[in-house]
Order: structure tokens, then sequence, then C-alpha cells
């Protein structure tokens, strides 16, 4: 899609800068996006404990359009970026006929956004969707918060990088 023709009013606002530097590089279409998000109703029929809050983490997928000379070394930056935090990773995932670029904040309770920040409970076979949502996505308020603002910080860092390459400067 050309960025121009893009209603990015109906991009979440805080990822919202980022896709637009994203779709302003020459070589780079966006697919996919959301900022991350915490609250007691993220999840349908699932509170959090008293004091904690659900967290769930964003991502950006992207494809990236063959031959460009700036590919490989974008890449490298944006690779670079994503393992500087112990809570994203950038993944290369088949998706039909292509491969997709995804940089997420990742959502496994073992090993991924939220697993230095939830109590570490294990997950019984008889435990309820409910209970499994507790036990793996609910964190302390002040930390969800915190985490929300790195979120931030992230993408606006990528934004940065993207803007390096991008065609409007």
């Amino acid at each position: 899609m050309d960025p121009r023709e893009m209603d990015y009013g109906m991009i979440e606002p805080g990822i919202r800068e980022l896709v637009k530097q994203m779709n302003e590089v020459p070589f780079v279409e966006t697919v996919s996006s959301c900022e991350g998000h915490l609250g007691d109703k993220i999840f349908k029929d699932a509170s959090p404990d008293p004091g904690f809050t659900f967290i769930s983490g964003g991502h950006i997928a992207f494809d990236l359009k063959p031959g460009h000379p700036d590919s490989d070394k974008f890449m490298r930056e944006i690779g670079e970026l994503a393992g500087s935090r112990s809570f994203s990773s950038l993944k290369d995932v088949e998706f039909g006929m292509e491969t997709l670029h995804v940089v997420g904040f990742d959502t496994s309770p073992t090993g991924g956004h939220v697993s230095n920040l939830v109590r570490k409970q294990m997950i019984e076979d008889m435990d309820s969707n409910e209970v499994r949502l507790r036990k793996s996505l609910q964190v302390e308020r002040v930390a969800a918060a915190e985490r929300k603002e790195e979120y931030q910080k992230f993408w606006a860092e990528m934004s940065g990088i993207a803007k390096k390459y991008s065609k409007v400067r």
C-alpha cells in the first residue's frame, strides 16, 4: 500500500509514528502493528488479582522489498535494537509464500516480555483459562506501567532507525 494512502488515524497512538517512519523507508512495507497494552479488561472473562493488571506485548510486522542495497544494514540495526532488551526480539515468520520480519515483545511467561515481572507460579492442567492468564500475564501495576514506558521508548528508538533510511528526511 502507498503510505500516502494509509489512514494513520487507525493506528494505535503509541506505535503510529513508527509505522509512519517504517512506511517512509523505500524498501519496507508494514503489515501489522500493536503498541502493547496493559489493563484489567484486556482478556475477556478474566480479571487480575488486586494490585495487579494484565500486560500484553506489542509488535510490528513488516516485509522487505528485495534487492535494496541498504536492507541488510537496516535489518542489522533493527536486530541489534531488538537484542538490546530482555523483552524484545526480531523473528522471521513464514506467512504464506513470504517471510515477514516481526519485532515484538514476547508474551511467554517463561522467557518473554513479562517473565521477569510475573510471580512465578506453575500452571496446572486443571487451571481454568482465567487462572492461567493470572499466572502468566498479570503483573504488579507499577511494574506494568514502567514496562509500558519501556515499550514506548523502544518504539521511539526503532522509529529513529527507520528515519535514517527514510525517503523523507
